[in-house]
């Protein structure tokens, strides 16, 4: 096997440059793995994310489009949120407002893909 645990990854995926934390979350909120350094509190970083794609989601649907959403971005004035799907579950990545978008979300595709990849749950 060989590869990384998902909680391995996490830990590589907050020591990047601009990204303050990191959560794996399933689909209903609730909390795989954090990594989010005690700045922000675990179910409210994952209630909001999950709560963001059910409405997108649903706002999709109602407008007879398809839902099928891979990544979903929010940049606010002091940072930016990434959410991305790894297969049932999520990835949620916080940043400063420094973050460069172009790279930051490469690295958040590659370690969704990893996770993908993982054959265990080593949390």
């Amino acid at each position: 096997m060989g590869g990384k645990t998902l909680g391995e990854l996490l830990v590589d995926l907050r020591d990047v440059e601009g990204v303050r934390g990191c959560a794996l979350s399933t689909n209903d909120g609730i909390i795989v793995r954090s990594e989010l350094n005690g700045r922000f509190r675990d179910d409210v970083v994952s209630g909001l994310a999950s709560f963001l794609l059910s409405t997108t989601r649903r706002a999709f649907d109602e407008a007879g489009e398809a839902s099928g959403i891979d990544r979903f971005v929010v940049h606010a004035t002091h940072g930016k949120m990434v959410i991305k799907r790894v297969e049932d579950a999520f990835l949620i990545v916080i940043t400063d407002q420094f973050a460069r978008l172009d790279s930051l979300l490469r690295t958040v595709d590659a370690v969704a893909a990893q996770m993908c990849a993982a054959s265990r749950l080593d949390v």
